[in-house]
């Protein structure tokens, strides 16, 4: 999928969102969670499978909610199952000496059906399934295991396994004689969710590129960023320094041009990439927001975030120009690109 399909689905959103009562969580630690697909690991009635993940070092993190990944079994199409995700999990510590399941139990839950936590026991179709706890502090270097049981249904439970995927991942299965030696041979897919954190490298971040252009006020008009583009995140561009009771217009595209600004007619820069504005235009996407400037001189543009991670790193530039009624037409602020993070 090409980056201008990958972003459609973000930029279709952002239009005003209503505001969330609380701070979205986040993917933010896990084994080969970046990618959606995955190879079916069959977990049959009475196996306890175990997923050992290993805290990393710029923890301490927290967490308040465990997902693994479930493959719908051949034949379904993914559409309508019952079998991907049921049963329990749980989160225990590890033996410091054998590194298996200790037995001491630091969390519990049925398999919930989707991001909700442990809103049900049955999910429909395959998916990211898991459940939701109060929230624990993992430290750096921790052990924690993830283990994953049928019961009490007939089962098979199907986890997905990423083939050649970036992370190795050790586990174990306890088939009723207890746990197995570790073993590498399986890339479970594994992920925590948090409220609160930002793994290095995948950080939500604005950029200022360039600057704007003079309204016939004198002034330039400002386009300022109010909140991270973090996944699922509310945020808002407000304009400044515009004309009162004139029109703001914000135009998107994803990135800006690296060779620089296009100097338009009036003798304002249009940093915004042009190909990429058209192709939206093309795909039925209208990528401009319009909103009356208030008796303030500003406009602010709610802008909504989904929760995809195949958003993640993607540069959506914005800008926006100011209808102004002396000679020029319009103003026209600097450009901002939102780089979509954790």
């Amino acid at each position: 999928m090409d980056r201008t399909r990958i972003v459609i689905a973000l930029l279709s959103l952002a239009v005003a969102a209503p505001a969330q009562t609380s701070p979205p969580q986040q993917v933010c630690h896990g084994y080969n969670y970046a990618n959606n697909n995955a190879s079916i690991f069959q977990v049959l009635a009475g196996v306890e499978q175990g997923i050992l993940y290993v805290v990393p070092t710029t923890a301490p993190f927290v967490a308040d909610q465990v997902q693994l990944f479930f493959a719908s079994p051949p034949g379904t199409g993914g559409i309508i199952s019952i079998t991907p995700a049921q049963g329990t999990m749980r989160l225990e510590s590890a033996d410091p000496l054998t590194g298996l399941p200790s037995g001491s139990v630091l969390a519990s839950g049925p398999v919930g059906s989707g991001n909700s936590g442990n809103s049900g026991v049955i999910a429909i179709g395959a998916g990211w399934r898991g459940f939701s706890f109060p929230s624990i502090t993992f430290a750096s270097n921790q052990l924690v295991w993830v283990i994953f049981n049928v019961s009490p249904y007939p089962g098979p439970g199907n986890l997905g396994v990423q083939n050649s995927g970036p992370d190795t991942v050790t586990s174990s299965q306890n088939t009723g004689a207890g746990w197995s030696s570790l073993s590498v041979a399986n890339r479970f897919k594994l992920r925590f969710r948090s409220p609160n954190c930002n793994p290095p490298g995948t950080g939500a971040q604005w950029v200022t590129i360039g600057s704007g252009c003079y309204a016939s006020t004198g002034f330039i008009p400002t386009l300022t960023p109010n909140g991270l583009p973090t996944l699922g995140a509310n945020v808002s561009l407000t304009v400044g320094n515009a004309i009162p009771g004139q029109i703001a217009h914000l135009f998107f595209s994803i990135g800006v041009v690296s060779s620089g600004a296009t100097i338009l007619p009036n003798g304002c820069p249009l940093w915004l990439d042009w190909t990429s504005f058209l192709s939206f235009v093309q795909s039925g996407i209208n990528p401009l927001i319009q909103l009356p400037v208030d008796a303030l001189g500003t406009a602010s543009f709610p802008l909504g975030v989904p929760v995809n991670v195949g958003v993640i790193g993607v540069p959506i530039g914005f800008q926006a120009a100011v209808d102004d009624p002396g000679l020029q037409g319009f103003s026209a602020t600097e450009a901002q690109v939102g780089v979509v993070g954790w």
